[in-house]
């Protein structure tokens, strides 16, 4: 599993990446999520093997704070993977390298913040048995309740 920094190079792979309306319900699409990149907010594309399979943001700054993490935390959202490739184990992949990748790429993080609806209890599920911590946080969401994740950094 290779996590890759979004580029316009990826542009075709984006236009290619299938969710379905009820994985639209929980997610923004990457092509929805490229839109709103800025300094603090970087697109990862992960790759098995030459597919890709799966899609996030990590956000740092101000807008972290936003979902109750502290400047100590990168935020990650608009995680998905592509429909055609669920249930394969991409994802629990992708959060295992995810604490080396960001220990790497934002050295001066201690916590991976991320805001889960709580209606999507199979991504829940996913995330606490990933180490992802419940500290009890919460927040609205556009879908009712998000409940606030964290798993700290070693």
């Amino acid at each position: 599993m290779d996590l890759i920094k979004y580029s316009q190079q990826y542009e075709a792979a984006l236009q290619q990446y299938i969710l379905t309306e009820d994985q639209l319900l929980y997610t923004a699409s990457p092509i929805e999520a490229v839109k709103h990149l800025d300094d603090d907010r970087n697109a990862i594309l992960a790759f098995e093997d030459d597919l890709f399979v799966s899609f996030f943001v990590l956000q740092e700054g101000a807008g972290v704070a936003e979902f109750l993490g502290g400047p100590d935390s990168v935020l990650l959202r608009s995680f998905s993977t592509d429909f055609r490739y669920q249930g394969r184990g991409y994802a629990r992949k992708i959060l295992e390298k995810l604490p080396a990748f960001v220990k790497e790429h934002y050295p001066t993080k201690n916590e991976i913040t991320l805001a889960v609806d709580s209606g999507n209890d199979r991504a829940h599920q996913l995330y606490e048995k990933s180490g992802y911590m419940d500290h009890g946080k919460r927040m609205p969401g556009r879908n009712g309740e998000l409940i606030i994740l964290g798993y700290h950094l070693v």
